[in-house]
């Protein structure tokens, strides 16, 4: 709820109006289902909607014999994008979802065809226009959530098929989302409050843990065509680089209490020392040995978290 005091206090609203408006959040946010089940309810539909959207490419690709990105792009956005927006526009939210998950999973499969690189050059920002719009006709969390990570997702695959380098195509999105998480941190008055009360917590969440996640695989060896030279170097310094990043997101985390960086910060950087022990450790440590030492380190990092008493965030 600080969110909302710092905005309206930045508006100029008065402090009976902005006590009402925390109470009709509070009681809003009390009736809609929690942030875990909106969240799993989404992955199971965006699942449900990957398999219905590579059926509706190989439909439409096989039965009206397309061979081209472009027309397929249109038909399957004409045939969805449309009956979504309007769902959403008349709170049929469930339908609305589906069908938009649909749409966006499907186009956006096609933007990444390699056959017609130059096309997907203009065609993946278009389809990137129409997610972002998306995003902002989404009311429940976990559909934005799930929207995010599909934007996520085609990408990193448009950058990889645009630039043919899977570490530098990592490195430009994890980029690409830091940029996105600095613009969100700051409240920006210029975008309307109920936008900014909707999608920037989601927004800030995904893009976090978007960015740690294209981290993470950047310290993997296999990423890497040739582990001489200038790319070993590139390797041993993001080894190092997300280590110590992911432990000041942690520590940042409880300083300014913040579960999102405490939980996304710990998660990577717990599983950054289990991929190194099975990468470094498992010929030159006794295994029970390294075993126990992670264990206690786990308890460790538990009671501090606990010790802590994070609150969730708004």
């Amino acid at each position: 709820m600080e969110e909302i005091r710092t905005l309206t206090e930045s508006i100029g609203f008065e402090e009976g109006r902005t006590q009402q408006l925390i109470a009709l959040t509070a009681e809003r946010r009390n009736r809609e289902p929690s942030r875990v089940r909106q969240v799993m309810t989404a992955a199971i539909t965006a699942f449900g909607c990957l398999i219905v959207g590579t059926g509706v490419i190989a439909f439409l690709a096989v039965t009206l014999n397309i061979k081209s990105q472009l027309p397929l792009f249109l038909i399957i956005s004409a045939g969805f994008f449309p009956a979504a927006f309007y769902c959403l526009s008349h709170r049929l939210e469930t339908v609305g979802m589906t069908l938009m998950l649909i749409g966006l999973i499907a186009s956006g499969a096609v933007t990444g065809i390699p056959a017609e690189r130059q096309v997907a050059l203009w065609l993946f920002p278009l389809w990137f226009v129409v997610a972002v719009l998306a995003m902002v006709k989404q009311r429940q969390a976990g559909a934005i959530f799930t929207g995010t990570l599909v934007v996520e997702v085609y990408l990193f695959v448009y950058l990889i098929g645009q630039l043919e380098d899977a570490p530098f195509s990592l490195s430009l999105a994890v980029l690409v989302n830091l940029i996105v998480v600095v613009s969100l941190w700051q409240l920006t008055p210029a975008i309307p409050f109920h936008l900014q009360a909707r999608l920037r917590p989601v927004l800030l969440t995904a893009t976090v843990l978007a960015a740690t996640l294209f981290a993470f695989i950047l310290t993997f060896e296999g990423v890497y065509d040739d582990l001489a030279g200038a790319e070993k170097a590139v390797l041993t310094a993001y080894n190092v680089l997300f280590f110590a990043v992911t432990g000041a997101m942690v520590w940042f985390g409880r300083r300014q209490n913040s579960a999102r960086l405490v939980w996304i910060g710990g998660v990577f950087w717990f599983a950054f020392l289990f991929y190194k022990y099975y990468d470094l450790l498992w010929n030159l440590l006794d295994k029970s040995l390294a075993l126990i030492l992670l264990g206690v380190i786990f308890i460790a990092a538990s009671w501090v978290v606990r010790r802590g008493g994070l609150r969730h965030e708004a």
